[in-house]
């Protein structure tokens, strides 16, 4: 096998949309947060070269057996479109 070269480990716990009193985050605030994670995560992966490997708990609410395109429309966008709708 040849070389891999430089590879990329990635290790992330994303967060989940249920509302937080104790921080004063509403269920819309957490789907916010989530969705951004979501983003930044997906354009930081994009962004490197050569190989990589990510384990991740993304509390999703889904578990895709078909692969399909995200609608944008969708409060849940950016998670659908990392994971799948």
């Amino acid at each position: 096998m040849p070389p891999l070269g430089r590879v990329t480990w990635l290790s992330w716990h994303g967060d989940n949309a249920q509302p937080s009193p104790r921080k004063g985050l509403s269920c819309e605030e957490k789907r916010r947060i989530k969705n951004e994670s979501f983003r930044t995560v997906g354009e930081f992966v994009a962004g490197l070269e050569g190989p990589v490997v990510l384990a991740a708990d993304i509390n999703s609410w889904r578990d895709p057996v078909e692969l399909l395109t995200a609608d944008p429309d969708d409060a849940s966008f950016e998670e659908h479109r990392f994971v799948g709708p």
